[in-house]
């Protein structure tokens, strides 16, 4: 279709001699040219004539990620009127059809491949994976990240029950000598490790969500956009909170472990 140049017509222009073209535009575009509705503007295909348009509506981008990187203005028009602004009659590169929900969408794309020569048609969904490849790559490495993170806080947690066992030995041993059963000190141990790793999931799911929110208000500020950058779902909190919770577990399993495999008269040994 060729490049489309928008620019204001002037208040004192000469009336049109055709009635003006109908034009929408994306909402960004009051703010960065103060165009508004029933505005009257002039646009035209390079190496076309100017042609006079009137703004009937704003209309919202959708929040495809595959636009950032261009970032560009847009505007919609009536698919004739875009025809009449240049290049050959008839003719467009492509286009997207909607089906109804349930239609055999097989059959449909056979027939229309056999209505003119040359024609391919791609299911959005073959193009959403085509076009979909380096977040794909994106999404792989957050999740080796992911892994790593929680395979070091699992260590650290079971570092810090393991250093408050060896600080109570001499409590755990009084205990033994006293009666206590060595299943109910591994439980107290167990239950000290829940509870610390309960309050570490509140306090990190806390911050994902405040860093969840402010990487994208930072980001849909940068690209006056509203694709969400990051998500927070219920089922990620959920996943999160109950490996936060097993981490937990296991490292208060191997610190339990390590107190009750030793006699009491050891418990009272340092080293």
């Amino acid at each position: 279709m060729g490049v489309l140049v928008l620019l204001f017509a002037l208040g004192t222009a000469a009336a049109p001699e055709s009635p003006p073209l109908e034009l929408l535009v994306d909402r960004r575009w009051p703010a960065a040219a103060g165009v508004r509705l029933g505005d009257t503007v002039r646009l035209r295909a390079v190496g076309g004539a100017w042609q006079p348009a009137v703004v009937v509506g704003i209309f919202e981008r959708p929040a495809d990620p595959s636009r950032l990187a261009r970032n560009a203005f847009e505007v919609r028009l009536h698919l004739p009127d875009w025809e009449g602004l240049g290049g050959p009659p008839d003719a467009v590169d492509r286009v997207a059809v909607r089906v109804r929900a349930g239609a055999d969408t097989a059959a449909l794309r056979a027939w229309l491949e056999t209505t003119a020569v040359g024609l391919r048609v791609v299911p959005t969904a073959a193009v959403a994976e085509a076009s979909g490849a380096t977040f794909r790559v994106i999404a792989r490495f957050q999740r080796a990240i992911a892994a790593v993170a929680l395979g070091a806080a699992g260590v650290f947690l079971a570092c810090v029950l393991l250093l408050r066992v060896e600080a109570r030995r001499h409590d755990w041993a009084t205990l033994r000598l006293l009666g206590v059963r060595a299943g109910t000190l591994r439980r107290a141990v167990l239950l000290e490790a829940l509870g610390v790793a309960a309050v570490g999931t509140v306090l990190g799911l806390a911050g994902g969500w405040g860093a969840v929110n402010l990487v994208n208000a930072y980001y849909a500020r940068v690209y006056d956009t509203s694709v969400r950058f990051a998500v927070w779902t219920p089922a990620v909190a959920a996943q999160a909170a109950l490996l936060g919770l097993g981490l937990g577990v296991l490292a208060g399993a191997w610190a339990a472990w390590r107190l009750g495999r030793l006699p009491p008269l050891r418990l009272g040994e340092r080293g």
